[in-house]
């Protein structure tokens, strides 16, 4: 396979505290950095370090500037030689958390650097918070967002509105909370940039990376699964105060949107097999209203729609690639190819230059 080793010469560029520091990265040995959807994105940064011999201090573990304890922010970005305007854009921002020494019985000692996007600050528990007379679950996370010193980068409105205050107990931290009203909703939930995401996946189409293998893509595994895709979803709960009419909420397949114009959903491409798709009747749901019940129905059906065709790449590195991408899949096979989204994107950079391994879906073909 004839790989395109056009401009494989990636740097990295490094800044701590705002401050870009040309020494750290001159002692580069190999870099990670881990950018996810549903998680904490994060760092890895392997160095070599040196013994002064007049003073027995290392310079990088026993200095100052990598001491986790500080709380030093850092910021990293990868680049090719040729396309030094996109170094502008970090792919990480966030953190210093741990140092990890080596010291092999030969060659030379080495220094393992780990890290946390801004998405660290949210794990914190604290006092009781309430928020009260809101009209969308969204302006709650915008508050939590203020409250931590975090900014806006896109919050998308749910269109639900909270019945009563909503109470953020004091043993649960903010991250937890907003990771599960993200999941409750089908939304992506992300710290990017110390900017806070709180998106929902039908509104960041993208124009879509291409990947074809034998050039940027190195090695694709895909599987297509029929068994978790649903034709339906029926959220169904009881409230007193509506004197025995259950709320309840409904999602079918016209409540997929899919990443290709023409192409079929999961749904509608198994819809004549004998294996199914099922409809799903949720019962005893805590939801408070129609609306809420609605909206739950659809985050189901579109998550359990999505687990179509899942599948792994390595490919060519590309800081434009991040968690949250679409990359367009080719030289694959008819099936197989098309628009995927990134659920995962680990760069590494080392030895052996920028590579990139991707976790991807598709909700259809």
């Amino acid at each position: 396979m004839a790989l395109n080793l056009e401009g494989y010469a990636p740097g990295v560029s490094i800044s701590i505290d705002g401050s870009r520091n040309s020494d750290l990265e001159d002692a580069v040995l190999g870099l990670v950095v881990e950018d996810v959807l549903e998680g904490h994105s994060m760092f890895r940064l392997n160095i070599f370090d040196k013994l002064d011999q007049r003073t027995l201090n290392f310079k990088w573990l026993d200095g100052s500037l990598l001491d986790p304890a500080r709380g030093r922010e850092v910021s990293i970005s990868i680049n090719y030689a040729e396309r030094s305007s996109a170094a502008a854009k970090p792919l990480f921002a966030g953190y210093i958390t741990a140092l990890t020494p080596s010291f092999p019985s030969s060659g030379v000692p080495s220094l393992t650097v780990e890290g946390y996007d801004h998405s660290y600050k949210l794990q914190k528990t604290g006092s009781q918070k309430t928020f009260a007379k809101t009209n969308d679950y969204s302006d709650i996370v915008k508050k939590i967002a203020a409250l931590s010193g975090i900014g806006i980068g896109k919050v998308d409105q749910t269109g639900v509105k909270p019945k009563d205050s909503v109470i953020i107990d004091a043993e649960q931290s903010d991250y937890i909370y907003l990771r599960k009203l993200a999941e409750r909703f089908g939304y992506y939930f992300f710290v990017r940039e110390k900017k806070l995401y709180f998106v929902d996946p039908a509104s960041s189409k993208q124009s879509p990376i291409t990947l074809k293998w034998g050039k940027e893509l190195i090695s694709f595994s895909p599987r297509m699964s029929a068994v978790q895709v649903v034709s339906g979803v029926t959220v169904t709960a009881y409230s007193p105060q509506r004197s025995g009419k259950p709320i309840k909420g409904e999602a079918n397949v016209s409540d997929i949107g899919f990443l290709e114009t023409g192409a079929k959903s999961a749904a509608d491409l198994v819809k004549s097999s004998v294996l199914g798709p099922a409809k799903i009747s949720l019962h005893s749901y805590s939801v408070e209203s129609d609306q809420e019940a609605k909206a739950v129905a659809k985050a189901i059906m579109i998550r359990a729609n999505n687990s179509f065709i899942e599948g792994s790449c390595e490919c060519m590195g590309n800081p434009e690639i991040r968690a949250g991408s679409d990359v367009k899949i080719e030289g694959v096979g008819t099936r197989f190819e098309g628009i995927y989204r990134v659920r995962s994107a680990r760069h590494s950079l080392g030895t052996e230059g920028y590579t990139m391994s991707l976790d991807l879906a598709r909700g259809g073909a």
